[in-house]
């Protein structure tokens, strides 16, 4: 075996590589800046996970209402002004929340970066 190789063998001489071999090398600082990195990212993917879900859950609720006033409607001209109604705010909201998530996006990249990122 190479020396190389010994290096990333266990203590029981197995050849399975240890777990996170090379983090010995890292100083401390790096060790630091990596798992703040990582809680930033994983806070950050929470939080868009979370208003994702939160905005599905809100165009559902508005789908049903939509379906439930078209159905009471007495005739084409209701219907047809109630999807034209429905259209419009459907695409308000969903560029209201790309404007939304593009935002947290960046803030969640800015904060990766520790500032660096300029808008």
């Amino acid at each position: 075996m190479t020396k190389q190789a010994d290096k990333a063998t266990n203590k029981q001489g197995t050849g399975v590589a240890m777990p996170f071999a090379g983090m010995a090398s890292l100083n401390s600082g790096m060790i630091e800046a990596y798992v703040q990195a990582s809680q930033t990212l994983m806070t950050n993917a929470l939080t868009i996970n979370q208003e994702l879900m939160r905005f599905a859950g809100e165009r559902f609720q508005a789908d049903i209402e939509a379906l439930q006033t078209l159905s009471q409607c007495r005739n084409g001209q209701d219907m047809v002004s109630l999807q034209s109604d429905f259209a419009q705010t459907a695409a308000e909201a969903y560029q209201a929340e790309f404007s939304k998530l593009l935002e947290q996006n960046t803030e969640a990249a800015t904060a990766l970066s520790g500032g660096a990122i300029k808008e």
